[in-house]
């Protein structure tokens, strides 16, 4: 009997050594950045990433022997975004890396859903995602970026969130885009496409030119600026609205997992439908806010409040401005008025569908 009992004093003795290594084990710095990484990767399937982002902030904690790293985040998601897929991908998440989601609330008037995620009872996640209160969404882009060095710096300083489109092989292209991600901003490629009238641009895609040509073209473009993350064209009332050619331009996007925005130069454009069949993230401008007279800054902003009309009518809505100073300084001032109306200024890669 005394044997017995020795042996199962032995065996919970084992045991309770077992766990307690089991718990001295973990390194909580490493697993804090694991958790990190996972959950990050799960954001991006929903669609977020930095341009959602109100408020960040990350610091050491120390408990003990015990090292983390907490991460805070907050972000701003738009009306139909699932407070409930949101849970779910991201419990499933950490669990493949030993974590785990301590609690989950969405607030009385269903508008925030707060995360708190750690390792057993260490917590290394507040994540907060906050529903959008805006009546409708505009997404402004601003073509030929890169073309007025002047001008560019203008639009940088607007602290607002404006998608810029670069014209590819210019002498600031590369230049513009690189400033433009740096200061936060979404980029595009402009792709240039041959229009009614003649350009004088080399690299314009044309309707005489094979389906070899016309593939390299658009990979070159797509190649020659970073940090793209959607394309639009430049011109292109002639190309726009030939089938044969979109298909062959769009399935080009398609594969480099580029959304797609049609300038709309001209009513017989294909190209929004033709994307939409093809399962493109795709848009389409309602609004130039400045073709007509770009010198006006007057003229612009009633473009823009348009554009805003039209927002409000159907929800969302996307206007094209140029890289042109009477353009920045006419939305420096304005822009700043559309959250009092109930808009949200939005990227384009938030407003596509």
């Amino acid at each position: 009997m005394k044997i017995g009992r020795y042996i199962l004093i032995a065996i919970v003795v084992g045991l309770v050594i077992f766990f307690l290594a089991r718990w001295a084990r973990i390194d909580y710095m490493k697993k804090s950045l694991e958790l990190e990484s996972v959950i990050n990767q799960k954001l991006l399937e929903m669609g977020l990433s930095e341009k959602d982002l109100l408020e960040t902030y990350n610091e050491e904690r120390i408990q003990g022997k015990t090292k983390w790293i907490y991460f805070t985040r907050k972000f701003r998601v738009s009306r139909d975004f699932s407070f409930e897929k949101c849970n779910k991908l991201i419990e499933i998440g950490v669990q493949t890396k030993g974590g785990r989601v301590i609690s989950s609330k969405i607030n009385s008037d269903g508008k925030r859903l707060t995360l708190t995620i750690g390792i057993r009872k260490i917590v290394t996640h507040l994540l907060l995602f906050e529903r959008t209160i805006a009546l409708a969404r505009i997404a402004i882009i601003i073509d030929d970026f890169g073309f007025n060095k002047e001008a560019m710096n203008e639009f940088l300083h607007i602290n607002s969130p404006i998608t810029f489109s670069v014209l590819p092989y210019l002498k600031y292209s590369k230049l513009a885009a690189e400033l433009a991600h740096q200061s936060g901003k979404e980029v595009m490629l402009h792709l240039p496409l041959q229009g009614v009238r003649n350009e004088l641009n080399v690299n314009v895609i044309k309707m005489s030119m094979s389906r070899d040509e016309i593939e390299k073209k658009v990979e070159d473009g797509i190649r020659g600026i970073p940090y793209i993350n959607g394309v639009n064209n430049h011109m292109g009332s002639v190309v726009t609205a030939d089938t044969k050619i979109m298909k062959i331009i769009l399935n080009k996007i398609k594969e480099n997992g580029l959304f797609f925005v049609d300038s709309y130069t001209t009513g017989r454009s294909v190209a929004y439908n033709l994307a939409k069949e093809m399962g493109l993230k795709t848009g389409k401008r309602k609004v130039f806010l400045d073709m007509e007279n770009y010198e006006d800054t007057a003229y612009i902003k009633k473009q823009l409040w348009q554009l805003v009309k039209i927002a409000k009518r159907d929800g969302e809505a996307i206007g094209i401005g140029h890289n042109r100073t009477w353009t920045a300084y006419a939305l420096r001032e304005e822009l700043p008025k559309l959250e009092a109306e109930g808009i949200e200024l939005v990227f384009a890669s938030q407003i596509v569908k």
